[in-house]
């Protein structure tokens, strides 16, 4: 598979994460009602540019800004690999995002762990540090 040229990573209030290929790809395949509930915490191109979410006559509308916070990014993609027992983390983002486009990961949490973290949705990670 050849690599996206511009990957976005999606986090929700459980710390799950979604890669999409384009900024267009992730607003088509994300809901407006989720956007303006909050339902996204935080969305980054791949060089950690934060991108914006907002919503406008039922559409979802994404714009990559100039703030970037690669901290951030790295912290929150630590956590959901750590939270889903991934194994060894790719040291560079593309790699992450490659990896996890080619859904060669697989969650080895089960039903009722998933269940039990949406519930709770207290946005720690299991190192105990703040996903959020």
């Amino acid at each position: 598979m050849t690599p996206p040229a511009d990957p976005v990573f999606v986090f929700d209030q459980d710390n799950d994460l979604t890669v999409f290929t384009s900024i267009e790809a992730a607003a088509g395949w994300m809901e407006a009602i989720d956007v303006d509930e909050g339902e996204y915490t935080a969305a980054f191109t791949c060089d950690g540019a934060v991108v914006s979410m907002s919503t406008a006559n039922e559409a979802v509308i994404l714009q990559r800004t100039d703030h970037v916070d690669r901290e951030d990014l790295q912290r929150r993609i630590a956590c959901y690999w750590e939270q889903e027992r991934l194994g060894d983390m790719p040291a560079e983002l593309p790699a992450v995002a490659n990896l996890l486009l080619e859904g060669q990961h697989r969650s080895r949490r089960s039903f009722r762990q998933r269940i039990t973290a949406w519930w709770q949705r207290d946005g720690e990670c299991p190192d105990g540090t703040t996903g959020t």
